[in-house]
């Protein structure tokens, strides 16, 4: 198993681990040094529980907070690079279509988009049906939610071949995943996505060595991917304790490579 280290060791990539910072602000990484970036953004009025974040801010806000972290994104992405946006609609009251407005606001900050996958996250077992068995009031139980793929215009250097097998390449290009979602309890965030996920689009779109972000990076899993898949990672979060926790979840993954020999 490969494990790429958090950090260069040098001064030209002390960019590089887990950071508590604000991501509409990225000015201590450089122009053109990511790869891809994969990322959920905070849920809009949705009534998650974030550690520090209020998912209940005025949309106005919410549309300003994401304009400047995807301008940021875009600055600090290599020309050919990509961006995967996983991203819910939310609500009924009304339905509110979270996709299209990152999608515009990704093309407003100058990336092109290249496409959508549904995540399947596979059946609904709760409750929250409205009307039981009655046509007055039934509510639909959504069981998937969308990654956005957008690239920054220019070609990403061909290095040949990748390290994605050919059975898991012709998964990947599929516009559908089916993967269960790994349990908000357990990891200790209240909307994390499981590691298969980030997993997948890293071995899609970069070659080993290359530097993903997570500019929401919460409780490490994208960063914990790019590390299983020999990626450098760079992780950023507003909020202490889940920087806290991403740092530990890297660690006990360091430990447990070296431990094992």
């Amino acid at each position: 198993m490969a494990v790429a280290p958090a950090r260069g060791g040098d001064r030209v990539t002390d960019y590089l681990g887990i950071h508590c910072r604000d991501a509409r602000d990225l000015n201590w990484i450089p122009d053109n040094v990511v790869s891809l970036t994969v990322t959920s953004p905070m849920y809009w009025s949705a009534g998650m529980e974030y550690d520090v974040a209020d998912d209940r801010m005025p949309l106005r806000d919410y549309i300003d907070l994401h304009r400047a972290v995807w301008a940021e994104c875009y600055r600090v992405t290599e020309p050919g690079g990509r961006i995967a946006v996983v991203v819910a609609n939310v609500g009924r009251k009304p339905y509110v279509r979270l996709t299209d407005l990152h999608a515009g606001l990704l093309h407003s900050a100058g990336w092109m988009l290249k496409g959508e996958i549904i995540w399947d996250k596979g059946p609904v077992y709760g409750t929250a049906w409205g009307s039981w068995r009655r046509p007055t009031n039934p509510e639909l139980r959504d069981r998937h939610e969308y990654i956005l793929i957008a690239q920054k215009p220019g070609q990403k250097e061909n290095r040949g071949l990748g390290d994605i097998s050919a059975t898991e390449f012709t998964e990947a290009t599929q516009s559908v995943w089916t993967i269960r979602p790994a349990s908000a309890q357990k990891v200790g965030h209240p909307a994390p996505f499981p590691v298969e996920l980030p997993e997948r689009l890293i071995k899609l779109y970069t070659y080993p060595g290359e530097i993903v972000l997570d500019p929401f990076c919460g409780s490490g899993t994208t960063c914990l991917a790019a590390a299983l898949t020999g990626r450098r990672w760079i992780g950023v979060d507003i909020s202490p304790a889940y920087c806290e926790m991403a740092t530990d979840l890297l660690n006990s993954l360091r430990e447990a490579v070296t431990c094992g020999g």
